[in-house]
């Protein structure tokens, strides 16, 4: 008998011991084992302070370990995931432009880049210039350069340079008649840039595109010429002397009468900034002949002609391809700044005694060629090219996307965004708070949300890759190799294609923000987001982690994205963009209590900040965060039904899978975007003026107000993290 009983508790045993196994086997079956869950385990493990209770503090909870233990680089003020994914992409890039061209055979090399488009070679060009043409031996290469395009501006040539003597300053004061803008426009084409207005192309209403005017190159100036701080005024004089010496030691001027002249540039150079800085503003149509009412010399319609003209004449540009059309009076353009910022600056230059101004274009002229066109360090040049206005941005996101983007995740990224939008849609259905009528226009809207992911199909076709930059046909034309004319001919490329793009009405649909930005964001004028190539990057979004762990940090973004287009500004516009009253009163004044409700829940639950948050001025991006979350969890539930439904299984992760839910994992996700060191310096200037709120409050505030979160960790009614009064939008 007792045998009997030894013998089935034995059998018992081994039963138990093997389902168990079983169990783990599934388990290890079931388990991702790739470099990126592998890593993503390890990060998350690493983070966690396990010493905090995350019902009482989340963020304290996912992030703890990792604030503890990242080390804040000395060059920035705040480090972060998304900053990660920033610092990221830039070591990609450099490192494949470094090695993308063949030194030896001084060509590109094939082996790194298999793009033919004449637009990724100017850029792989471009930047072995700036690191490998030599600094001049002597100043008279750079005089000579200078000189060739300083000669063609259409000033008279018996002029001294800078105009100090009495007789320079009578013939350009006295006996030279042509306006200043046609001049401007001679130096704008020669040099590639504006000293003072410069243009480019954009958005001026929600169907149209066309030139843009702003002072884009005068905004650094205004903050330097701001009332305190007196010290640049003063040494400005003193260094524009030391460039003009150093660029022609044989200009023989005394500093006296030198420092006098450098004081006129700098007085009209303050003068514009001072402008500037008052009178900035937002995107204004307007008709070009409005520009210049006042001053006729400024005749804003002659200078774009005069542009379009030697545009024209380009001989890189294929003319077959550009429109004969000529600008008039009547033609709308866009403007940066408020209306009597233009005026304000174009009468500064006519009451200026003309020597002035043809000094400071001179001296401006000067700058730019000892600053921009002269080979630079190899950080400088990298910084060229990753600025967001360097004009080849495209080319060089075709670039990072062949060598560096994960297959798959664009299309990942485009499943989730569907998702995502069918998530949204069922939550407003669901809403008890809109009326009928509001409820339908408002899915309408989302439904009519263009969805433009990581990047436009058009950059991996090289042909249209260079349509769009307008190198139509370069193919027998070389690339100059000399960085300075390379530079200035690329300049005088894109101008020319700019008014291509708006005289010539091509069909381009133009995507404003660069696939390698790393950015998201909803444009209400047409209602659509935006998701760049780059955030599809580590440690951002993976295509080879769990699904449920991608929506918990980019779904959770571009849920926030979606929510944007009907926060406190986007439920302003419609479907199309326009800015209408399409909500009825009852839904639109209901809309309005519950966005004070956040407002006071901001307040309430922001104890750190106290006596510098305003949960006015974060408005808009806590409601975007509330609903980010419940969308990202709404559409992940939707994805993992799916999933059931046709019979697969979740990947899980190793260790983490074990000890938490997938759903826990889904909110850690989350949280572990706003894990972030700072300094105090930093934190206490974005309490004070961003329009986020803090990154623990959104975590904690965010999660605190969602029932979900509460209930997949347990959270007992009276924790912190279980929130008694709720605000619910979306």
């Amino acid at each position: 008998m007792i045998l009997s009983l030894i013998g089935s508790i034995g059998l018992v045993s081994l039963l138990f011991i093997f389902n168990v196994f079983l169990h783990y086997y599934e388990l290890e079956q079931r388990n991702c084992h790739n470099d990126a869950c592998k890593s993503f385990t390890n990060k998350i493990i690493d983070s966690i302070d396990y010493t905090v209770n995350p019902c009482d503090d989340f963020y304290q909870f996912v992030c703890g370990n990792w604030i503890r233990n990242i080390e804040l680089p000395p060059e920035v003020d705040s480090i972060e995931p998304m900053i990660m994914v920033k610092i990221n992409l830039k070591r990609q890039l450099r490192n494949v432009l470094v090695n993308a061209w063949d030194i030896d055979n001084n060509h590109i090399n094939r082996k790194i880049i298999k793009s033919n488009s004449w637009a990724v070679k100017w850029a792989i060009k471009l930047y072995h210039l700036c690191m490998t043409t030599t600094v001049p031996k002597n100043a008279k290469f750079l005089q000579k350069k200078f000189y060739q395009k300083w000669s063609k501006l259409g000033l008279p040539r018996v002029l001294n340079w800078p105009i100090v003597l009495k007789k320079d300053k009578t013939i350009i004061n006295e006996n030279f008649a042509i306006d200043w803008i046609e001049i401007y426009a001679n130096f704008y084409h020669e040099f590639g840039f504006g000293p003072i207005i410069e243009f480019d192309v954009g958005p001026i209403g929600w169907d149209k595109d066309s030139i843009i005017f702003d002072f884009s190159r005068f905004l650094s100036e205004s903050l330097r010429y701001e009332d305190e701080n007196i010290d640049y005024f003063y040494n400005r004089p003193y260094e524009l002397m030391k460039m003009i010496k150093q660029f022609d030691p044989s200009i023989n001027i005394s500093d006296k009468v030198l420092h006098v002249a450098m004081m006129e540039v700098v007085w009209m150079e303050k003068s514009i900034a001072r402008q500037i800085n008052n009178e900035f503003g937002e995107n204004v149509k307007i008709q070009l002949d409005r520009l210049y009412l006042r001053t006729k010399p400024a005749n804003m319609t002659n200078f774009l002609n005069k542009m379009y003209k030697f545009s024209q004449q380009l001989e890189h540009v294929n003319v077959n391809n550009m429109s004969n059309y000529q600008w008039n009076d009547k033609d709308y353009v866009g403007i940066q700044q408020k209306l009597p910022a233009y005026h304000s600056i174009f009468d500064n230059i006519a009451k200026n005694p003309k020597h002035i101004l043809y000094n400071f274009l001179w001296i401006k002229a000067l700058e730019y060629t000892m600053e921009e066109l002269l080979p630079k360090s190899a950080d400088q040049c990298f910084y060229l090219m990753y600025d967001d206005k360097f004009e080849l941005q495209f080319a060089l996101a075709r670039i990072w996307i062949d060598y560096w983007l994960k297959s798959g995740s664009k299309l990942k990224t485009v499943e989730m965004v569907n998702y995502l939008k069918q998530a949204t849609i069922e939550i407003i259905k669901s809403n008890e708070w809109l009326d009928e009528q509001t409820k339908n226009l408002v899915i309408d809207k989302i439904r009519a949300i263009v969805d433009e992911v990581a990047f436009p199909e058009w950059i991996l076709v090289d042909e249209e890759l260079d349509a769009f930059y307008g190198m139509f046909d370069l193919l027998h034309h070389q690339i100059p190799d000399n960085y300075f004319d390379a530079y200035v001919l690329l300049k005088q490329i894109i101008i020319a294609n700019i008014f291509h793009r708006t005289k010539g009405r091509t069909n381009w649909k133009f995507n404003l923000i660069s696939p390698i930005s790393v950015n998201a964001a909803y444009q209400s004028l047409k209602n659509t987001i935006h998701i760049a190539a780059a955030i599809l990057n580590a440690p951002v979004f993976d295509p080879e982690l769990p699904f449920y762990i991608n929506y918990g940090m980019l779904g959770f973004i571009i849920g926030h994205e979606i929510t944007h287009s009907l926060d406190e500004t986007g439920f302003s516009y419609n479907k199309v963009g326009l800015k209408t009253n399409w909500w009825t009163n009852e839904s639109m004044e209901k809309f309005e209590n519950l966005t004070k409700c956040f407002v006071r829940l901001y307040d309430d639950h922001n104890e750190e900040w106290k006596e510098l948050f305003d949960g006015y001025r974060t408005l808009g991006e806590n409601i975007a965060d509330n609903g980010g979350i419940r969308i990202a969890y709404h559409a992940y539930r939707l994805r993992l039904k799916q999933l059931k439904h046709i019979g697969r299984t979740v990947n899980l992760l190793p260790w983490l899978s074990t000890n938490f839910t997938i759903d826990q994992i889904f909110f850690i996700s989350f949280a572990r975007l706003f894990c972030k060191q700072e300094t105090n310096e930093h934190a206490y200037e974005l309490a004070e003026y961003d329009s986020h709120s803090p990154h623990k409050y959104r975590v904690n505030v965010v999660l605190g107000n969602f029932e979900q979160f509460s209930q997949s960790f347990h959270c007992s009614k009276n924790s912190t993290m279980n929130f008694n009064q709720r605000c619910i939008i979306w």
